[in-house]
């Protein structure tokens, strides 16, 4: 538990900092790649689903304080989420 609980922190945020990083171009040239596009969009998808697990088996735990933070962990994985889709352009 203790591990889905770090994973659930831990994947919005590197999300977060692999955006920032190739928006000011720090990671050189391994933003244009097919592996950084793979693991956004690996990241895009594991972050809410792991948020979303970590809120059902806190909801089973029974542990009211840590559901409301498995809950806000999972509206800014899906804000984060919505940023990414608003951003994106179709050429």
């Amino acid at each position: 538990m203790k591990f889905l609980r770090w994973l659930a922190v831990l994947l919005p945020q590197l999300l977060v900092i692999l955006l920032l990083g190739s928006s000011f171009d720090l990671l050189g040239g391994w933003t244009s790649t097919d592996a950084a596009t793979g693991l956004v969009m690996t990241l895009f998808i594991l972050s809410p689903l792991v948020a979303g697990v970590r809120l059902v088996a806190e909801w089973f735990a029974g542990n009211r304080g840590s559901r409301i933070v498995a809950s806000a962990l999972l509206v800014e994985a899906l804000a984060i989420d919505l940023f990414i889709l608003s951003q994106l352009q179709m050429h």
